[in-house]
């Protein structure tokens, strides 16, 4: 697969720098006859490592290159890495795909080298041969590389690029299958394995977040989302009054939705968000890419100013940026801070992320691939929590598990909660409370032996009554 890229990011090159008018002709012509080259497989099978490796190559020969993402968050995170050496943006930006015309994107991709767009899975059918044909309409000229797996949460759109027919007649297609990133069987065996929803818990989300102050949650709703960002506040800032209570992100309210879909302009209002000084939060806009004001930049807050309205934080790129108050004509008007707690996120918004430690909240039933694509976020099986509700049935409804062999891994230590303590003995935090209210009553139980813990253990998951556990 990188060969094929870096053959067509020095035939692209040579284009651009021939003198040789006749010569540039034949490579253009050969250009036109060319594929796309897609590489697809499970996370941690290197193809992120690959296309860095093609990225630095193109860099290093004076190319230009276009990285294009599903959204915002990732852009912002892959911006970090590569800072202004990359054109950097979100598929709809880079390519115009809200957009009717093609001939104006089209001649804006010539002057690429090498373009890539990460995450395939995310894009629909109709955006995926859009891209397609715009490449196509720049005669092909630059290196077309794009990353995804099939398997990974599918964006909005009923058909994904492969049902399409210039999948097949445009693409030349690399499967990757051995794992690098996930570093032991056990986590590699999780991986396939769903859980129902569970309630989140003020108290165990104090002590996640002060064991894992990296940790990022990830859930399946925005309903979910913002039911444990709001314990997340609870369980951060239990003793001090807010700076203020500001009216923020519209997308992030979930009563601004029915039935999974948006309200009319006209009924929607935005999210009440206490704010603290430290707490993160993301940005929801696009206002100034210069300091990173961007859509799904992460950030800490600085201050709140009551006599202006002006909200500090300061970027994890380093930049001090002031927020105030938008006025969004794509919702009737509405005026409110493009900002949201930055404690959880919905799954779709970190697919292809690498994150050092993830919570996975499974809060909505049969979710295709949710657990899967949330957990392949990290590396190691002592990386990441999964909570949810759930019976020994739903644990083994995969066919490699029987309920002997759960019960081993459990008195292994695999689905118990994350270590404690010098010794690192695990505990198991069991929640039981009203998912309604967002909230719900805590107890923690360690056990002082191997055996007590197995026992425990084994109780629990024989047990018929559903429970909500935050366990690896």
């Amino acid at each position: 697969f990188k060969e094929i890229v870096d053959a067509a990011v020095d035939r692209a090159l040579t284009i651009e720098e021939a003198e040789d008018e006749g010569e540039a002709d034949r490579l253009r012509q050969e250009a036109r006859s060319s594929k796309a080259s897609v590489c697809l497989g499970p996370p941690g099978t290197g193809k992120t490592t690959v296309i860095f490796s093609c990225i630095d190559r193109a860099l290093a020969k004076g190319g230009k290159v276009l990285m294009a993402l599903p959204t915002a968050q990732l852009s912002s995170r892959m911006k970090a890495r590569y800072g202004h050496k990359v054109d950097i943006d979100t598929c709809h930006a880079a390519f115009g795909l809200h957009e009717s015309a093609e001939h104006g994107e089209a001649s804006l991709l010539s002057m690429y080298s090498l373009i890539v767009v990460d995450e395939l899975s995310q894009l629909d059918m109709v955006n995926f041969e859009k891209i397609l044909k715009l490449w196509a309409a720049a005669d092909r000229a630059p290196a077309l590389a794009l990353l995804g797996d099939r398997y990974q949460m599918a964006g909005m759109g009923e058909q994904r690029p492969w049902h399409g027919r210039l999948w097949n007649t445009l693409c030349y297609r690399v499967a990757l299958h051995k794992m690098y990133r996930c570093k032991d069987k056990v986590h590699a065996k999780l991986l396939a394995v769903l859980r129902p929803p569970g309630p989140p818990t003020v108290k165990g989300l104090r002590k996640l977040l002060k064991s894992k102050p990296d940790t990022t949650i990830l859930i399946c709703t925005r309903r979910g989302a913002a039911i444990v960002n709001g314990a997340a506040l609870k369980a951060l800032f239990p003793h001090y009054p807010p700076l203020a209570t500001l009216p923020a992100d519209v997308d992030s309210n979930p009563e601004n939705c029915v039935r999974g879909k948006l309200k009319p302009a006209g009924e929607l209002q935005p999210s009440a968000m206490p704010v603290y000084k430290g707490m993160k939060v993301y940005l929801t806009r696009n206002a100034r890419k210069d300091v990173d004001f961007v859509h799904g930049m992460e950030a800490t807050v600085l201050k709140y100013d009551d006599g202006t309205g002006g909200l500090l934080v300061r970027t994890t790129t380093g930049f001090v940026v002031s927020i105030w108050p938008w006025t969004d004509p794509d919702r009737g008007g509405l005026v409110y801070y493009p900002v949201r707690p930055g404690y959880a996120s919905t799954i779709l918004k970190f697919q292809g992320a690498e994150l050092p430690h993830v919570v996975v909240y499974l809060d909505a039933p049969k979710v295709p691939a949710a657990a899967y694509t949330a957990i392949s976020r990290v590396g190691y099986y002592n990386d990441f929590l999964l909570a949810g509700i759930f019976t020994e049935r739903d644990v083994i409804s995969n066919s490699r598990f029987t309920s002997q062999a759960l019960r081993a891994q459990v008195a292994r230590n695999i689905f118990q909660g994350f270590p404690f303590g010098a010794t690192g003995a695990a505990r198991a935090v069991h929640c039981a409370g009203s998912a309604e209210h967002g909230a719900c009553s805590l107890q923690l139980w360690a056990a002082t032996s191997h055996n007590r813990r197995r026992r425990r253990c084994q109780n629990k998951l024989a047990s018929t009554r559903p429970c909500a556990v935050y366990h690896k």
